[in-house]
């Protein structure tokens, strides 16, 4: 059978972050329980494709999946199970501090879900404050504490760098406190300031490319010293601790979105729902199906997705030219990349700039 990624959107939060630009809105009275019927038709909906998959992830993404209630997340766990599900499954819930219960994370353990990713953000207040964060450091820990005691040991935080009022001072604070509550697994991204954001019309200060980079490579040597194998540009995990789910799209590997604005790849077709919650659960699928791929596509798409990945990409079916041979010897020269035997893999110094350096090399394959 072939393997199958499940990504399913949630897309409410109580309030929406400074800086995000992902779909979500706040739900209101009976909205939550709608969708979930609503998801659940969805994924009906394919149950003759889904017979030839096992589904071997699944990730609740937002928006904030933890404001489910155990009886909703009950209910998407049960419509899962009547179709081929992995023994050993990655299943990720994504939470906020400050939504995550103790009574609900317990309820979430018994029904499956073993991986908890937790928008940590920052250990500072004030900088918590700044995103337009909800939680405090000390729900955070209370959120890790409270996963660990539902047995959950498979802990993601993820973190800001370029955060308003960061420092290198507090940043360093930052991770330290986050690697004292010892996750699993950690991901680290830089802000974006992004069209339709609080942020976008009203921009924060932000650090040149100079800052940007101490901080970034900063962050990944600390980490890696603390025992965190920086495998992708923005994720660093303990030996055997990475993203599964995350790992199919850097991959290529089939997926299937459910909800609003989730993107799908599956059955060779890139596909996308309408960011239309109102619609989606009036039972308008709304799906939009992306040009077929060509040739050109999955080459673009092999290089700019598995350069993302520590362990790279083998460019010998790309036939390289003597003139892009010499350019990927000169990034190596440069310390940006390492090329042998036909693999190309960024450094951490070419990760920082791997936009720069993708563009030019698919402009010369």
């Amino acid at each position: 059978m072939n393997k199958l990624g499940l990504y399913i959107h949630i897309p409410f939060c109580r309030q929406k972050c400074q800086y995000c630009a992902f779909y979500s809105s706040r739900p209101r009275p009976q909205d939550i329980s709608r969708y979930v019927k609503a998801v659940v038709r969805q994924l009906d909906s394919y149950d003759e494709d889904l017979q030839d998959y096992h589904i071997d992830t699944v990730y609740f993404g937002g928006g904030t999946p933890s404001l489910l209630s155990e009886g909703d997340m009950a209910q998407l766990m049960d419509a899962i199970r009547r179709y081929p599900l992995s023994e050993h499954a990655e299943i990720t819930c994504e939470c906020n501090p400050d939504s995550a219960t103790e009574n609900k994370l317990l309820s979430y353990a018994s029904l499956g879900i073993n991986r908890i990713s937790i928008g940590m953000q920052s250990g500072q207040q004030d900088e918590l404050r700044a995103l337009g964060r909800l939680h405090t450091h000390e729900k955070t820990a209370a959120c890790v504490a409270a996963c660990k005691q539902a047995g959950i040991e498979n802990i993601s935080l993820d973190l800001l760098l370029s955060i308003p009022h960061q420092t290198p001072d507090s940043l360093m604070d930052s991770l330290q406190k986050a690697v004292d509550l010892h996750p699993a697994h950690l991901s680290v991204y830089g802000l974006k300031i992004e069209e339709k954001t609080p942020f976008f019309l009203d921009p924060p200060p932000m650090p040149d490319e100079d800052t940007e980079w101490e901080a970034y490579q900063n962050t990944f040597a600390f980490l890696e010293s603390m025992g965190y194998n920086q495998y992708e540009i923005s994720n660093a995990a303990k030996p055997g601790f990475e993203s599964r789910h995350n790992n199919k799209y850097w991959k290529r590997d089939e997926t299937l979105g459910l909800g609003p604005a989730a993107h799908s790849f599956f059955k060779g077709r890139r596909f996308y729902q309408e960011a239309d919650t109102a619609a989606f659960m009036q039972g308008n699928k709304n799906i939009v199906q992306e040009p077929p791929l060509t040739a050109r596509d999955i080459l673009e798409e092999t290089v700019m997705l598995g350069l993302r990945l520590k362990e790279g990409v083998d460019v010998t079916p790309l036939s390289p030219s003597p003139q892009t041979i010499s350019f990927l010897e000169q990034l190596e020269k440069e310390a940006y990349c390492t090329y042998h035997k036909g693999v190309l893999s960024l450094t951490r110094k070419g990760f920082f700039l791997s936009n720069t350096i993708i563009t030019s090399l698919l402009n010369l394959i």
